[in-house]
């Protein structure tokens, strides 16, 4: 009996909401042909039915107030009735507890019970999954990202590692450059120098020979020169010889 008294409540409940959606449905719709915001010149019977024509769509809509019913009328130009706007539960259907099922056997219970706890297993099984599924991307999306993070770091070492060897190649070569060029630097001055010394060398060479040939040639000159000119240079009288008379 109760069984029954609740089933009847909540048919009672759904027959009050579709009336209640399809009144606020009729409402809206005589608001927006007398407004102007439907044209009723473009009202037609809804497809299907056989209560009214397009005539008398296109004369009852356009009436004041409007006579338009959505399930007889459309005026959208799709000649389909339009569905009723879904409208919030109200107060006394949310106020209705759900209408229990009853089994007629123990093991019915027991069997509906198990399948009920076998669906939520799997959707849990389901949601844990997903979890681990969208765990896993993620793991996989940030190793990724430190890879690629990692590989330009290293990218990054390697080119500076390669310039500071460049950089310490081009230095070593001018350094020995400059090395070299000190070196041919003290090879050419030394050779300058031996040139230098041994030209002073030979005019030495040169200036002694030419001093011994002089002198020499004075004492070759003295020995020819007269007995008075030996006398005058030694300062004694020269020794004459009376001729016999």
């Amino acid at each position: 009996m109760v069984l029954y008294t609740s089933v009847k409540c909540v048919a009672m409940l759904c027959a009050i909401t579709a009336t209640s959606a399809y009144s606020v449905t009729s409402s809206k719709r005589v608001v927006a042909l007398s407004s102007g915001e439907l044209d009723a010149t473009k009202c037609v019977a809804v497809l299907g039915q056989t209560a009214a024509d397009d005539g008398w769509c296109l004369q009852n809509c356009g009436n004041t107030p409007p006579n338009c019913p959505p399930e007889l009328c459309s005026c959208d130009g799709t000649g389909v009735a339009p569905s009723p706007s879904p409208e919030p539960v109200s107060e006394l259907a949310a106020l209705v507890p759900p209408v229990p099922v009853v089994y007629a056997t123990p093991e019915e219970a027991d069997a509906a019970r198990a399948k009920e706890d076998a669906a939520r297993a799997k959707d849990d099984e389901k949601r844990v999954a997903a979890a681990d599924a969208a765990r896993k991307e993620t793991e996989k999306a940030m190793r990724e990202k430190e890879e690629q993070s990692k590989a330009a770091h290293e990218e990054l070492v390697k080119a500076a590692d390669e310039t500071q060897k460049k950089h310490d190649a081009q230095k070593e070569a001018a350094e020995k450059a400059s090395v070299e060029k000190d070196k041919e630097l003290t090879k050419a001055q030394a050779a300058r120098e031996a040139a230098a010394d041994a030209a002073e060398g030979k005019q030495v060479a040169e200036d002694e020979e030419e001093e011994e040939k002089e002198e020499k040639e004075e004492k070759a000159s003295s020995k020819k020169e007269s007995p008075s000119a030996v006398a005058l240079a030694s300062g004694k009288k020269p020794v004459t010889h009376l001729a016999k008379e």
